[in-house]
Order: structure tokens, then C-alpha cells, then sequence
């Protein structure tokens, strides 16, 4: 999450920012943005003035000029701080068959809720096409990752969630979910407080896997000591892993205090 941090203010160091005002050229036309009162303006020659966005004028706010939306073309973000951290991103992108500037819309409501909800401290990324939007919360950080679909809607693709675990051995409470453009859940894997995936270790000589998180369901196969797994849900003092075998990824449930080794 730090490199998100990181990411965001680099990406605002590029863009053109001002308090109040800003103007930019797109197509050859030279565009105005302006505050008036708690509002905020766009004024193109030969068009009549566009309210874009009116907030909190008690609140800081902002102007980025940046595509957000990777056709090349500029794009504008009104932006209000919501608290010391938590940068809100109202985003207009330029249609230019049009010549128009409409506001970002989001997919089917439908879809899975994100951890943000709204769009802050928004990012870029180049290398898959998305944007990143990330939120304090407490001492957590979380983060939404969005994609476009073909009728330039944002849908979510990635969000995290904290969940408090009931175990005194050890616990994994940040996740991160995977999902399709229909929404349905892809996957679902533990995460550091930085947003990397987790690799744990057994410890002990020998766990034995289960099939549920019950001692009932043990099995007869095992992990041993130094195995690595990716953790995909936790339930009190059980994990339940993805690993790699011979048949390629399997998932199982271990019971932490036979895979922890005893100090």
C-alpha cells in the first residue's frame, strides 16, 4: 500500500494541478476551468459554461488534468480532501467524438461492494490498464482496483478486505478478492499491509492436511517443514491453503498449532 501511496503522488507531480483554476489545450481548444463560490466550471469557447462539480468549499480541493482513461486524451479530476488522508476524485473524461467532457460512471450497481466505495487517492496503471483507488481506514489502508468495459464504465476487478480473526497463534486479517466483469468472485487471497500476496512457511516438522476445518477431515498427506502456501481464508485456528503439487494447485485446510512449530 505504501507504493500505492507513492504511485499516486508521482502521478499528481505530471498532471497540470491548481487550486482554483487551470487551463489546458485538448484538440486544438483551449479549456478553462474555474471556481466559482463552492463550484467548479469548464468553459470552452463557443459552448456554454458546464457546472462539473460543487463541494465542501470549507475542504481542500484540486484540479488534476490526466487520461484516466488510457485513449490518449486529457481528462478532468475535481478533487475535495476528506480527512488528513482520504483525496475523493471526481472524474470527467473527454469524449472526443463529441467534444464533450461527461462524468466517470461505474458498471452495474449490482457488482461487488468496494472498500472505498468512491474513487481516492486515484492511480494509474499503465502496465494493466486500471486505476487504483486506495483509502485509510483506522491504522488500515485498503484499495479497489477498476477496469474499463467496452462502454467506458468502471468495473471493479479487485478489493480488499479486513476481517478480525479469533486466534491467539496467528492470524491473516487483510484479503484480497478477485472478480470477473460479472462480478462473480475469481479467487480470494491473504495479503500483507502493503498489498503483497503472503507466502507463509510451516514451521513444524510435519501438518497434516484437512479437508475442512474440522480434525475429522484429516487426511493422510502432509506439509512439512518450510512448505510454502498461499492462505486463502481463516476460520478461528484454521487456514485454509492453496499449494503446489505434482497434480498442479491443490487446496486444503491445516490446523495452525500442528503447523506452527512449538517455541
Amino acid at each position: 500500500m505504501k507504493l500505492l501511496i507513492i504511485i499516486t503522488t508521482l502521478l499528481l507531480c505530471f498532471s497540470i494541478s491548481a487550486k482554483a483554476d487551470a487551463t489546458f489545450i485538448i484538440d486544438g481548444v483551449k479549456v478553462d476551468i474555474k471556481k466559482e463560490g463552492e463550484c467548479f466550471y469548464l468553459m470552452t469557447a463557443g459552448k456554454e459554461k458546464q457546472q462539473l462539480k460543487c463541494i465542501d468549499d470549507n475542504l481542500e480541493s484540486d484540479i488534476v488534468i490526466q487520461d484516466f482513461n488510457f485513449d490518449g486524451y486529457k481528462d478532468i479530476a475535481i478533487t475535495n480532501y476528506l480527512g488528513m488522508v482520504n483525496n475523493i476524485f471526481h472524474v470527467f473524461l473527454y469524449d472526443h467524438m463529441n467534444a464533450i467532457f461527461k462524468e466517470l460512471k461505474f458498471a452495474d450497481s449490482k457488482t461487488p461492494t468496494s472498500a472505498c466505495e468512491d474513487l481516492y487517492n486515484l492511480s494509474i496503471r499503465l502496465d494493466d490498464l486500471s486505476l487504483v483507488s486506495s483509502c485509510r481506514s483506522g491504522p488500515v489502508w485498503y484499495y479497489d482496483t477498476y477496469r474499463y468495459n467496452t462502454q467506458g464504465e468502471l468495473w471493479l476487478y479487485k478489493t480488499t478486505e479486513y476481517q478480525i480473526q479469533n486466534s491467539e497463534i496467528d492470524t491473516f486479517p487483510l484479503y484480497e478478492h478477485t472478480f470477473n466483469q460479472k462480478g462473480e468472485k475469481l479467487d480470494t487471497v491473504a495479503i500483507d499491509f502493503d498489498g503483497k500476496k503472503i507466502l507463509w512457511s510451516v514451521t513444524s516438522e510435519k501438518a497434516f492436511l484437512y479437508s475442512s476445518p474440522e480434525k475429522t477431515s484429516k487426511t493422510k498427506a502432509y506439509l512439512i517443514h518450510n512448505d510454502k502456501v498461499e492462505i486463502l481464508e481463516q476460520k478461528d485456528d484454521w487456514i485454509k491453503i492453496r499449494f503446489a503439487s505434482r497434480k498442479g494447485p491443490l487446496v486444503r485446510w491445516l490446523y495452525l498449532p500442528e503447523a506452527i512449530a512449538k517455541s
